[in-house]
């Protein structure tokens, strides 16, 4: 099974829609240079354990195993179609939601979501749940974008 859970089914984040890898391109094209300068900053272990939580099409896990090739990446999504890599590469691929999904306490040196919780009702529970699944002493990286001055902009622009 590829798909999880249908939350997204009637949105332009649906699963059926023609050109989801066209935009999750898109967004790595975007956001993947900063997210790659955030991350390079951390002090991590060289078998270090992520989660990517949302790794849409992998790019910021396959970027994590190049330059941690002795840790083990863990991908959460409700479409992992477009997650490939190859055997070679510590990957573990699950299709499940976040909303519904566990890990046992301390288990991850890095936590990472990006574009996630921002069209997630329960994105409250489900940061505390990312900080529950970081290692004390490790990193917890949220990326998202953020639109709520917009209408309260005293410009028409």
């Amino acid at each position: 099974m590829k798909e999880a859970d249908e939350p997204y089914k009637n949105s332009y984040l649906g699963h059926d829609v023609a050109t989801e890898l066209d935009r999750l391109r898109t967004l790595e094209k975007a956001f993947d240079p900063a997210t790659f300068g955030v991350l390079s900053e951390l002090d991590m272990p060289q078998a270090a354990r992520f989660l990517d939580l949302g790794g849409g099409a992998g790019s910021v896990a396959a970027w994590m195993a190049r330059r941690h090739p002795a840790g083990r990446i863990t991908v959460i999504d409700t479409d992992t179609r477009f997650l490939s890599f190859p055997d070679t590469l510590p990957f573990d691929i699950q299709c499940a939601d976040v909303n519904h999904h566990d890990f046992p306490a301390g288990t991850f040196d890095l936590v990472h979501a990006r574009a996630l919780l921002s069209h997630l009702p329960a994105r409250d529970r489900i940061l505390e749940k990312a900080v529950h699944w970081t290692k004390p002493g490790g990193w917890l990286v949220i990326e998202d974008l953020s639109v709520a001055m917009v209408d309260k902009s005293p410009s028409p622009f």
